[in-house]
């Protein structure tokens, strides 16, 4: 379970737990106790800053957000598929942040924040497999480095037998937000000596990048790097987000 609290902070001081009626029990603080229903997906990058949505909750979701972004940056309406108001922009400390009243739809949607449309392709190479030489059948996770100018918004991994897709999981970045990182996977067993490992990574604009990885129980080689600058802008997204944003879920009916 995830446990999160709704606190509102006013320009005054003033401090309220709008949520939670009791807030104190035996001095100790009650969380409020959120499904992963409503996640949110925030990668900001020198070029700009991009948001991925998973709803869930059966309905859309209004409320106000604040997005770190580069300087210059603005929202790109052609790779935006959320309902928004720009409400203000502000440098705090060198840093430059945009407010926004934004409306979020169910399922899967996005707003990129950009300099100017991206047309570059995610670099991403395989790292390293562990354990190094898993035996047919073992367990084993997969490291992959990868980085992007605004954003990967889905990381996907391929196992490939005798040339054919035999199954796909998803890679997760172990520092989500930022845009580059190092990604990973579970697989739970490949049952053959020789395989390949393909990654396709895809950032908020369609671009892929695909790396191919062969392994057998004699030795390892790397194929292929492919950059690739074609795909759709609002795909679906195989990929779970891992923050929550309070000030939407607050507003929620």
């Amino acid at each position: 379970m995830v446990c999160s609290q709704v606190i509102y902070v006013y320009s005054d001081g003033k401090v309220e737990f709008p949520l939670v009626d009791d807030l104190f029990a035996e001095d100790k603080i009650i969380s409020l106790p959120i499904p992963q229903k409503f996640i949110v997906f925030r990668q900001n990058g020198e070029e700009g800053t991009a948001v991925k949505f998973i709803n869930e909750l059966g309905q859309s979701v209004s409320g106000p957000i604040v997005l770190e972004i580069p300087a210059g940056a603005k929202v790109d309406p052609q790779a935006t598929n959320i309902t928004y108001t720009v409400l203000g922009e502000r440098e705090i400390g060198g840093a430059y942040y945009m407010l926004l009243n934004v409306t979020v739809p169910e399922g899967v949607s996005q707003i990129t924040v950009v300099k100017e449309a991206d047309t570059k392709a995610p670099e991403v190479s395989i790292g390293y497999l562990s354990p190094s030489k898993p035996k047919p059948g073992q367990a084993f996770k997969v490291y992959i480095s990868a980085n992007d100018n605004v954003g990967i918004k889905d990381m996907k991994v391929q196992i490939i037998v005798d040339g054919k897709v035999v199954a796909e999981y998803p890679a997760f970045s172990m520092k989500p937000s930022e845009v580059k990182a190092t990604y990973f996977t579970e697989i739970p067993g490949v049952d053959s000596e020789s395989f390949t490992i393909k990654v396709i990574a895809t950032d908020f604009y369609g671009n892929t990048g695909e790396t191919e990885y062969t392994y057998s129980s004699t030795g390892t080689t790397t194929t292929t790097t492919t950059p690739s600058s074609t795909g759709s802008t609002c795909g679906p997204a195989a990929l779970v987000g891992l923050a929550l944003v309070p000030l939407l879920l607050r507003r929620r009916k």
